[in-house]
């Protein structure tokens, strides 16, 4: 289901004006105006300005270092995203993967779907199913959260989390709460509130422009940290 929703979102950033299939239109605050922010997040001022996240979409080409860790590591890994090119015809990203005491290293290339179908199915290489698995959702779930919204400060709106350490998914309020720095990179953070119990069962940090979260955590039920993907560093290219 996660993968199909990823290929919906690619679709649309190739220009269609809904989701293929599904007779679902893209929210009207997609599509700019001469008087409203562009889709990509971009500012001639140095703010940060509304605008959409699309997994594996950029705006520039850079290096991405991230921590991630797990509740089943004690340890926290690492995982390096080299972004080299950002066309929707080429885009090439070497991974650099470091956890549970291994590490991994591959590129992957062509156009946008099929770099982001390699992503979705790397075996990071560190033996770590539960790396995999992070990797994964902390990468494209967000995406499916926000597909085709515009992120702006105070903006809410429902969503399903998905389910960590063999929980089930949990719906959600998501609110864009503000913004913040992570990793030299300005990003609007959200929080995700269950509906059921008004625990905080997620919260993130997107910035329009580029395509992995600034900041990934998921909570358990008992309000542990689950999993957590940080960006250490940024440097353009």
């Amino acid at each position: 289901m996660m993968r199909a929703v990823l290929v919906a979102a690619l679709v649309l950033i190739a220009g269609c004006s809904a989701i293929p299939g599904t007779g679902t239109d893209i929210p009207s605050n997609s599509t700019p105006t001469a008087d409203s922010p562009t889709p990509d997040g971009s500012s001639t001022d140095g703010e940060l300005t509304p605008g959409m996240y699309r997994p594996v979409v950029f705006e520039d080409p850079g290096r991405y270092v991230f921590s991630i860790s797990t509740q089943y590591e004690t340890d926290p890994g690492r995982v390096e995203y080299d972004v080299r090119s950002t066309a929707l015809s080429n885009t090439e990203i070497a991974v650099d993967a470091e956890f549970a005491g291994n590490s991994h290293q591959t590129t992957i290339s062509g156009n946008r779907i099929e770099v982001s179908d390699g992503l979705q199915t790397l075996d990071s290489g560190t033996g770590s199913i539960e790396a995999d698995m992070r990797i994964f959702e902390t990468i494209f779930e967000p995406g499916a959260w926000t597909l085709g919204r515009t992120l702006d400060v105070g903006q809410e709106w429902g969503a399903t989390i998905g389910g960590v350490a063999g929980e089930d998914s949990v719906d959600s309020t998501l609110t864009v709460t503000g913004t913040k720095t992570i990793g030299g990179v300005e990003c609007y953070a959200l929080e995700g509130i269950a509906d059921e119990d008004g625990r905080t069962v997620y919260e993130g940090c997107l910035a329009p422009g580029h395509g992995f979260p600034m900041q990934s955590i998921y909570y358990d039920s008992s309000g542990q940290v689950a999993s957590l993907l940080e960006l250490q560093s940024y440097d353009p290219a």
